[in-house]
C-alpha cells in the first residue's frame, strides 16, 4: 500500500527535503482518504512522528544563541519545504 511505502521512506536516512515531502503526502492522504491511513495512524501517531516533531541539537543551540533567529527561522516560510517539524506537525494535526 502507498502509505507503508511512504512511511518506510521515514525510517531510512533521506533529506529534509524528502522527508517534508513524505509528510505532506501522507498528510493529504489523511485528510482525502483516511481509511487508506487508519491502519498506520497508530504507529504515526506514537512511533514516528515523535522524534521528529523534537528539537535537534542544532535546534537547541540557536535557540540558546538566538531566541529571535530560532523563532524566524521555525515560522520562515521560504524555508518550510525542508522544516520536517512543519510538516510532522500539520500530519500529526490531520490525524487528531
Amino acid at each position: 500500500m502507498v502509505s507503508e511505502a511512504l512511511i518506510f521512506q521515514l525510517s531510512v536516512p533521506t533529506p529534509p527535503k524528502v522527508k517534508y515531502f513524505v509528510l505532506k503526502a501522507l498528510k493529504a492522504i489523511a485528510d482525502s482518504r483516511p481509511i487508506y491511513i487508519d491502519s498506520v495512524a497508530r504507529d504515526l501517531l506514537f512511533v514516528i512522528l515523535p522524534p521528529l516533531l523534537c528539537l535537534t541539537p542544532k535546534d537547541e543551540a540557536l535557540a540558546k544563541e538566538d531566541a529571535a533567529e530560532f523563532l524566524r527561522l521555525e515560522n520562515d516560510h521560504m524555508q518550510s519545504f525542508t522544516n520536517v517539524k512543519r510538516g510532522a506537525t500539520e500530519l500529526w494535526q490531520s490525524l487528531n
